[in-house]
């Protein structure tokens, strides 16, 4: 019974449906299904699976049928995206085998557990790429390492092995492996050009074995799927000419030899029942057809493609193939089909959004190599038409910025509010959209009425600017930095992207930005038009996720909060993703009282009471339209040092997300505001307000104020008390923040940027 369990998997694997192998290979094991299911990220879950797995396996007596579930279970659960699972699994199976005398190829499973090592490269290469904060960057790239050296080592000792169909996959996975690392070198990852080495030796050591082998040792469908693997590294061989000219003497081989092979592919497949492999094929012909620049014989096969990964909404497929396709009708002139198909990619990138931990850890895993690439494309196609649709550009770059903060939490679906759909307020703010495309920056202003008007810059100028700005803003000597030198910078970048849209822009009232990933870290709130900082003329909000929740105007009675501070040293100041050089600060006493002097009803949480469990407690207990949380904290572009300390230790964006969760399941007690008060941005971090945006949409915040940068504490808690004042008084919360902004501005002693600055709002500004 348990032997047909995992065959049954086996044939759900096949068909892609991973969720369901998962929870049918658990009956093999007696597992609890909670480790198929769909979380966020956990440090904790590995442990937990792991004694759960120790408790069942304690005198079982099945070892063979074990070895085969707790095998197949390893490869499921990297195809998860749950690589530490897998490799939990994979080694309990290598370990029962050896010490029970199991008659199983052992080959099989360290193939596997390879197979999980090139997932934690691809896992550690991904967050290397979002991450801009120096220290996080190091400890990931020796990560990267690490983690491509075991997999190549473990990949080269089955190559060895004597079952010759073992070998075969080995060596075409090492292969891909090895492609897929040279091409990220290629892309300006100049920390790695060190281990390039003898990169192109290797490459060649792999490929000689494997254009003589004999895949029809494999059984069917594995040996269409090794032959198409094959394909797919001829074509990325192809298309470098440095590796083609060093591997084939003739130019196009390469690609002719992957012809054949999918040739021969197709023919195999054609005379199964399997629908999804038929696709891989036809769409991989097409592709090399393409590659060959014979756009006529290439498109019907990804049109074939394409509409069978569709009979079986294999959107994981289907994406892929429209994407191809975009291209194709680019390169034939077919604008509107080219549009039309990179808008049905994208659509299909949503579908799997949903499940993107759990229906296909690629995707997950190859964020910014796999997706990003299509919604980008296509902004730049509707952007390049004698007639640009602004519009349909402006909704794409939200479902970008969306889609990049999902994968960045690591969580399904969003709860947010496109920009475009928000309810008419009475005074409707201007909302201004940063977006770079490759060499442009696009500049696009919606009125409020409504109208569309745009600008481009050239983007290397305008990043020039932002870098230079953004190194004094991040210098711990800001404070002493002469203002002249800052207005330098942000008088330019006035007249770059401001300056040329200002007929457009109302002359009081609110600006929200929705800026792209390279300008998330800039306070608009500083850009100077030579006469005033635009906080004089306007509130300003951000929606760093580009969408954000129903904007509401908070009620007076709705000003009850949770006030919880540190002020003293505490045993967190010693964890280890806490910021380094952390000293105690006594004025958030003084801002605690202030908050709470300004509310209608507050819970005051200090230092020792400042628990993770007794936050957690409140929160559960009680309704608060107003959580405030100042104590030392950091937003980085890496999720794991994206924290704020309690007294005990530090509770990362992750874990807010699970001791908020409840509260913003229930739209009646919704949080109105959260303010994270003396948190700062990491330093040398570009991307790390990523994290600021990270924290507003898992607390479910209608509105969050956070710092960019760590604030003068005397300052901070006078802006703040100001802040709280004008929220009693009845302004909304942009003009409650421009107005205690302003205050500090128009004091000597406080009116250089340092000081007031920093506060940004993200969200709804009401």
């Amino acid at each position: 019974m348990k032997g047909s369990l995992v065959n049954q998997s086996l044939a759900l694997q096949a068909e892609g449906l991973y969720p369901r192998a998962c929870k049918t290979l658990l009956q093999v094991i007696e597992l609890e299904e909670w480790i198929c299911e769909s979380v966020e990220p956990d440090n904790s879950t590995p442990k937990k699976f792991a004694e759960s797995l120790d408790k069942v396996l304690q005198g079982r007596s099945d070892t063979t049928v074990l070895v085969a579930g707790l095998h197949s279970l390893g490869d499921v659960l990297r195809l998860l995206g749950k690589p530490d699972e897998s490799e939990i699994a994979l080694q309990k199976a290598l370990s029962i085998a050896k010490h029970q005398n199991v008659e199983r190829d052992f080959n099989e499973i360290l193939l596997s557990l390879a197979n999980t090592q090139t997932t934690f490269y691809k896992r550690s290469l991904d967050r290397y790429q979002l991450t801009e904060e120096p220290l996080a960057k190091d400890k990931l790239q020796k990560q990267v390492q690490d983690n491509i050296n075991q997999a190549l080592a473990l990949y080269r000792q089955i190559a060895n092995s004597e079952r010759a169909s073992t070998a075969i996959q080995a060596r075409l996975n090492q292969l891909s492996l090895l492609l897929e690392f040279r091409g990220t070198v290629s892309k300006a990852n100049s920390a790695f050009k060190p281990l390039l080495g003898n990169n192109k030796s290797q490459i060649q050591q792999v490929i000689q074995p494997l254009l003589t082998a004999q895949f029809a040792q494999l059984s069917a469908i594995p040996s269409i799927y090794a032959q198409l693997n094959f394909a797919q590294s001829l074509i990325k061989i192809g298309q470098e000419r440095e590796l083609r000219q060093f591997l084939f003497p003739a130019e196009k081989q390469p690609l002719f030899t992957a012809l054949s092979l999918a040739q021969q592919s197709l023919k195999a497949a054609e005379k199964l029942p399997d629908i999804r492999v038929q696709s891989y094929a036809l769409g991989t012909i097409g592709k090399i057809y393409f590659q060959l620049e014979r756009t006529e014989r290439a498109k019907p096969f990804l049109e074939t493609a394409l509409g069978k990964a569709q009979s079986i909404r294999a959107w994981d497929i289907a994406y892929q193939w429209q994407q191809e396709l975009a291209r194709l009708y680019q390169a034939t002139g077919e604008l509107d089909k080219a549009r039309e198909a990179y808008a049905a990619a994208i659509n299909n990138l949503d579908l799997l959004r949903d499940n993107l931990l759990s229906i296909n850890s690629e995707l997950q895993f190859s964020f910014k190599e796999k997706v990003e690439p299509v919604y980008r494309q296509y902004m730049k196609l509707l952007l390049a038409s004698p007639h640009p649709d602004l519009e349909r550009t402006i909704q794409i770059n939200e479902r970008l910025q969306v889609a990049e903060l999902e994968n960045f939490l690591g969580c399904g679906k969003l709860d947010l509010v496109s920009l475009d759909k928000i309810q008419a307020a009475k005074n409707p703010p201007a909302i201004v959209h940063v977006i770079q495309l490759g060499e442009d920056v696009e500049v696009i202003v919606r009125s409020p009425d409504r109208s569309l008007h745009r600008y481009t810059q050239n983007a290397s100028s305008v990043r020039s600017y932002v870098d230079n700005l953004l190194l004094n803003l991040q210098e711990p000597r800001f404070v002493y930095t002469d203002e002249r030198e800052i207005l330098t910078y942000t008088q330019k970048l006035y007249n770059l992207l401001l300056a040329p849209i200002k007929s457009y822009l109302p002359q009081s009232g609110t600006l929200v930005f929705v800026l792209d990933s390279p300008f998330q870290n800039l306070p608009m709130s500083l850009l100077h038009d030579g006469q005033n900082y635009l906080v004089k003329q306007y509130g300003i909000s951000v929606a760093l996720g580009s969408q954000l929740r129903q904007p509401q105007a908070l009620q007076k009675k709705q000003l009850k909060a949770l006030i919880a501070g540190l002020s003293e040293k505490s045993p967190s100041f010693a964890a280890p993703n806490a910021p380094p050089n952390l000293t105690p600060l006594p004025e958030v006493a003084e801002e605690v009282a202030d908050v709470k002097a300004n509310t209608v009803a507050a819970v005051e949480l200090l230092n020792e009471q400042f628990t993770s469990d007794r936050f957690r407690q409140q929160i559960d207990r009680a309704d608060f339209p107003v959580i405030h949380i100042t104590t030392h904290g950091q937003f980085s572009s890496d999720p794991q040092q994206t924290v704020i300390l309690a007294w005990d230790r530090a509770i990362d964006v992750r874990e807010l997300n699970r001791l908020l969760r409840n509260r913003a399941q229930n739209e009646s007690s919704s949080l109105e505001l959260l303010v994270l008060s003396a948190c700062q941005t990491a330093k040398g971090d570009k991307r790390s307000a990523l994290g600021i945006a990270g924290v507003a949409a898992q607390a479910g915040a209608r509105s969050t104020i956070a710092t960019l940068w760590l604030v003068d504490a005397t300052s901070n808690a006078q802006l703040i008390g100001e802040f709280y004042s004008g929220l009693k008084n009845g302004l909304d919360k942009a003009e409650a923040l421009r107005q205690a902004q302003l205050t500090l501005l128009s004091n000597p002693k406080s009116q250089h940027p340092y000081y007031w600055s920093s506060f940004i709002l993200v969200g709804s500004w009401l």
